[in-house]
């Protein structure tokens, strides 16, 4: 039987005087079909069988996105929407998305009619079916293919197989399509594109608006490039996302004319055949550009992957793209490096980041920098802004090998909402500059806007997030990941402060935190790994002033910090967690976290209450084996090293690391809430 949606309400804010009952069974069609379109299989077959009024619009969302993924499957969906004097209901008109997966092959014959029987189809995915495979002569009887909008589609170039010729005939038949993605399967297996080709297939596809593919150019650009400048244009395309087997700095030339309304363009080049990387690097690359070219002025999207950090990039982005003075808004960078002067190529990626905020600043909005640099914490290189990002929304730096100054990061970018850092160093300005800081907030007080903090293998200190709770007042969401935490030790009982009492979040991601003394190396036998979660019994009243906790930690000069000379606060303990050392295979030890029961962390309490005395009372096991289960319960050894506590003003949710679903994507939609 069917629940109210909404319940009389007597505190009404809006409408005192009216009660507003909603039915389930009430609601329209369509807002019951834009809610099963939003649930897993599972629950629209429930839904369509719970109420009378539910049925066909839980059904139709049922049939509205098919897969078949076997021969068995493909004979069920053929049987069903055959047409039958038995069967009132055409579910074949219901289909408007097919995604073929699985390897098996489907005959010609079963091809027509079972094509012919899915009239109002808009979107299909062909799997590992290629164009051989595909009846030519179906696709220009079939009314089907007209009216497709998005085909993806498989081809393997390889001699003797289907040429790119085939291919673009096949296409024909799809006139009406917008959204094109050609896969290739194997990697050695490229499509083979020419000039020709790209216009062949937009005289094909008119209406063309996104085009993915993989490819290799089938003749040399150079004696050409003349007559690019006078190629048809395609104006309808906004998304280019192509993958090169073999690349030239000229394609770049050529999409710039080929597509003026271009929006967004991805170029990989990870993928090119061993050895043309050397190539192209030292073939001399002009381009006869006019000065007064408007090229790829819509763009505003621009991806680039390469094999390396190299001098091609410096071409494409300061030879091509920057002189064009492109307002690009989302800039994606990604490279790999050799193992080999790691010093030399963290130089080179904190160079390239300065430039590109550089050149970009007045309109970049999400910027995204991955490598593959192993930080140095002793030669790696201070990423030192110089330009202003006014606009600077998003970014994520990923094993650059590059060390980041919050306070610098938050001046130079004022909208900043989400800071995902990946590899290296968060650091804070010194005392003396953060004093100065303070002094001038508190006379107009400043508060940033940054909601979303990601770390991961970050080296930090308890300062930082002092110095991070203050500023940042709108931190809602923070995912702390294989993190070491530096800072100063309470003698008495134990505690390594990490305290955020201005943040107030909705949700903690915790895994894999240590900490340890700043005087002290990592990975010694004073590393500490328990960790108490706690927040403020009353976040408002308890706020601290300038000189409370926070500040005397950040000024404080002595290993040992005497808990009498500091402010007291009520806080409330949320959970307590080890990190340990799990050992799933011999060869493989990973990182772990663990929530500690209730009885496991009273004991961690009552010991922290007379920490010095139990402390020397502890007897100390110097040599544990490395067994995953041991390790997971050694906790109680690692007691007399002392605790972390991360202290915020208040705690909505906390996650751990969990092959559940729920957590995955739990802080992944909850995070782009903010940038809705």
């Amino acid at each position: 039987m069917c629940k109210d949606l909404a319940k009389p309400q007597s505190n009404c804010r809006f409408f005192p005087t009216t009660i507003v009952i909603m039915i389930v069974s009430e609601l329209p069609s369509e807002v019951l079909s834009q809610i099963a379109d939003h649930l897993p299989t599972e629950d629209r077959l429930s839904g369509s069988i719970t109420c009378k009024s539910w049925r066909y619009p839980f059904q139709d969302a049922l049939w509205r996105n098919i897969y078949i993924d076997s021969e068995k499957s493909l004979e069920y969906i053929y049987n069903t929407i055959k047409p039958s004097k038995n069967i009132s209901t055409s579910y074949g008109l219901l289909v408007h998305s097919l995604r073929i997966g699985g390897y098996y092959e489907m005959p010609d014959e079963q091809q027509n009619e079972f094509f012919r029987y899915l009239p109002n189809l808009k979107h299909l995915d062909l799997g590992h079916m290629t164009c051989k495979h595909i009846n030519t002569e179906m696709t220009i009887a079939n009314q089907t293919w007209i009216y497709l909008e998005s085909l993806i589609i498989n081809f393997i170039g390889r001699p003797g197989g289907p040429t790119t010729e085939n291919l673009i005939s096949l296409l024909k038949t799809c006139c009406s399509l917008r959204k094109l993605e050609i896969s290739a399967e194997k990697r050695f297996c490229p499509v083979s594109f020419s000039l020709k080709s790209f216009d062949s297939l937009h005289q094909a596809l008119p209406q063309l608006i996104y085009f993915k593919t993989f490819i290799s150019h089938a003749h040399d650009l150079q004696p050409i490039l003349d007559t690019i400048p006078d190629t048809i244009q395609s104006l309808t395309m906004a998304i280019l996302d192509i993958s090169f087997y073999q690349w030239s700095a000229k394609w770049l030339y050529y999409f710039s004319y080929k597509y003026p309304n271009l929006r967004s363009l991805r170029l990989d080049t990870s993928k090119v055949i061993y050895g043309w990387t050397e190539y192209i690097l030292t073939q001399g690359v002009t381009y006869p550009y006019p000065s007064h070219s408007k090229s790829l002025q819509r763009l505003e999207t621009l991806e680039l992957i390469t094999p390396n950090i190299s001098e091609w990039t410096h071409l494409v982005f300061w030879e091509f793209i920057y002189p064009l003075r492109i307002p690009l808004k989302n800039l994606k960078y990604k490279a790999t490096c050799n193992r080999k002067d790691l010093w030399l190529h963290a130089q080179l990626y904190e160079t390239n980041i300065k430039r590109i905020l550089q050149s970009f600043s007045g309109t970049l909005e999400n910027l995204s920098i991955e490598g593959t640099v192993f930080f140095d914490i002793k030669h790696g290189p201070a990423l030192e802004l110089s330009s202003y990002a006014p606009f600077l929304k998003d970014l994520h730096i990923k094993s650059c090998g590059v060390s980041i100054n919050l306070d610098d990061l938050l001046d130079k970018c004022p909208v900043l909402k989400r800071l995902r850092y990946f590899g290296g160093q968060l650091l804070i300005n010194s005392s003396t500059m953060i004093k100065e800081t303070i002094q001038q907030q508190e006379k107009q007080p400043q508060h940033h806007g940054l909601q979303i903090l990601e770390l991961r293998r970050v080296v930090t200190s308890a300062e930082v997030f002092s110095r991070l709770s203050f500023r940042c007042r709108r931190l809602q969401y923070m995912n702390l990941s294989s993190l070491w935490v530096s800072g100063l030790t309470f003698e008495a009982d134990g505690c390594l402060l990490v305290d955020m009492p201005y943040t107030f979040f909705k949700a903690v991601r915790l895994a894999h935190i240590k900490y340890c003394s700043p005087y002290e190396r990592r990975d010694g036998d004073t590393t500490i790994s328990l960790t108490l979660l706690s927040q403020l019994s009353d976040p408002m009243s308890s706020l601290p002033s300038i000189t409370s906790t926070s500040d005397k930690l950040i000024h404080g000069e002595k290993e040992k910090v005497d808990r009498k000379s500091v402010a007291v606060v009520t806080r409330k303990n949320i959970a307590w967690f080890h990190t340990f050392l799990d050992v799933v295979f011999e060869t493989d030890t990973r990182i772990g976290i663990r929530q500690l029961s209730e009885q496991e962390a009273s004991t961690a309490v009552g010991f922290y209450q007379s920490f010095q005395s139990n402390r020397d009372n502890q007897p100390r096991r110097v040599d544990m084996p490395l067994d995953g289960d041991n390790l997971k319960e050694d906790w109680k050894d690692k007691l007399c090293r002392g605790y972390g506590e991360l202290r915020c003003g208040q705690v909505e949710k906390y996650i751990l690391p969990s092959d559940s679903k729920y957590d995955k994507y739990f802080w992944k939609y909850s995070c782009n809430n903010v940038f809705l």
